[in-house]
């Protein structure tokens, strides 16, 4: 078994070299963890304090965490709720006013529709419609028209999510830096 040259005791403090050589029973290696646990120094006050407030730290975090999450899903159902209220107000209105004659429809009733347009649509319907409306635009220019819109991103990379619905939406052809509108007439020539 080979302890060493050094100088290794148990807990009577009978020296262990000593028994192997002297032919007397030899140290079994299950001892060895007791002795190690028998002599085992204790962390320091400070250790253990750092180790307790990492901990603390750690257990803080989690809770943080899981409240903002909680708030989160809260305010999630709350937009919901909310952007459905305001679909339905502006369908609503907008149904309103194909019967309205024009002298009896509010002022500045445009301004208000083009601010809540986008609320609740679906990012291919929206780009279509804007650029069916003002023509040939960038990447850019529909953002800030979507953003203008109420439109919801559904990720942090608001120009990927327009730049894949204009991929797939037939609708749409890209002319250089500008997206342009495709009428269905022309889209039916071209297939």
């Amino acid at each position: 078994m080979g302890l060493g040259s050094k100088n290794v005791t148990t807990l009577n403090g009978e020296d262990m070299r000593s028994a192997e050589t002297n032919d007397q029973q030899p140290v079994q290696e299950a001892m060895i963890p007791e002795m190690v646990s028998a002599h085992r120094v204790l962390p320091s006050l400070e250790r253990q304090e750092f180790i307790q407030g990492l901990f603390e730290e750690l257990d803080g975090q989690l809770h943080r965490h899981l409240a903002a999450v909680a708030q989160l899903s809260r305010l999630q159902g709350r937009i919901d709720v909310s952007e459905r209220a305001l679909v339905a107000t502006r369908d609503h209105l907008l149904s309103a006013l194909e019967s309205t004659v024009e002298e009896s429809v509010p002022e500045g009733w445009q301004e208000v529709l083009d601010r809540v347009r986008f609320i609740g649509a679906r990012i291919g319907v929206a780009c279509a419609y804007l650029l069916e409306r003002h023509g040939p635009l960038t990447m850019a220019e529909l953002h800030a028209r979507l953003n203008d819109g109420q439109f919801r991103f559904r990720t942090s990379t608001p120009l990927r999510e327009i730049n894949a619905a204009l991929i797939r939406n037939s609708r749409a052809r890209k002319d250089g830096e500008q997206w342009s509108y495709v009428p269905p007439e022309e889209e039916a020539v071209a297939s």
